[in-house]
């Protein structure tokens, strides 16, 4: 009677280990898959092949050097969203990554394009959420290229003492034309705006 009890109890155990096992297994394959899902947002192919074609057309005017810089930013850049775990990166990390597209940005539109990148060193070791930055990035830039007049994006992280603690500050300026009062007003207000609006451009100051 005891080994059967024993038995049965192992043979509980066994189950619950297996359905355990097949738990876990299916939670790590929802997070591959959202992962993979987030990427697919990410990896824009419209953005590479215009590296690509610029990358050819340096060849055919025979620039090599800046050709071999272009496809060295490119493949830096298309690395480090195949590397990240997306749940956590270092600011600095992300600046490097942010930095890169802005240099293929500045590749692309030449003299009309300027941009200004300054960390805290004590901000060195603190993390984010992936892809944050570089987000509110080409938003701005997607929205101030369109205008007939030259580009300055700057992007600065610092580090100021709270009443909890320090709060790191992330501040995106650009030259768009911003939000206007009545958005801003809303944004203070925390109502939601509609996506047709055709606002855009981080403007005067944008701080995360």
């Amino acid at each position: 009677l005891e080994l059967e009890q024993a038995d049965m109890q192992f043979r509980h155990l066994a189950e619950q280990i297996k359905s355990l096992k097949i738990s876990l297994y299916e939670k790590q394959m929802e997070q591959q898959k959202e992962i993979i899902e987030f990427m697919k947002l990410q990896i824009r192919p419209h953005f590479y092949l215009n590296c690509l074609n610029l990358a050819y057309n340096m060849v055919e005017l025979e620039k090599y050097a800046e050709c071999k810089q272009m496809l060295r930013l490119t493949s830096d850049y298309f690395r480090y969203l195949l590397k990240s775990d997306m749940r956590k990166e270092l600011i600095k990390d992300e600046l490097s990554y942010v930095r890169n597209y802005l240099k293929i940005q500045s590749i692309r539109y030449r003299r009309t394009f300027h941009y200004y990148i300054e960390q805290d060193p004590r901000t060195a070791d603190c993390y984010i959420p992936p892809l944050i930055i570089q987000t509110f990035v080409e938003n701005a830039v997607k929205n101030t290229v369109a205008l007939e007049r030259p580009v300055d994006i700057s992007i600065t992280v610092m580090e100021e003492g709270g009443d909890n603690g320090p709060v790191i500050h992330i501040v995106i300026i650009d030259t768009g034309d911003g939000f206007s009062d009545e958005i801003l007003s809303r944004l203070k207000r925390g109502e939601s705006l509609e996506r047709d609006n055709g606002t855009g451009g981080a403007g005067p100051g944008m701080i995360l």
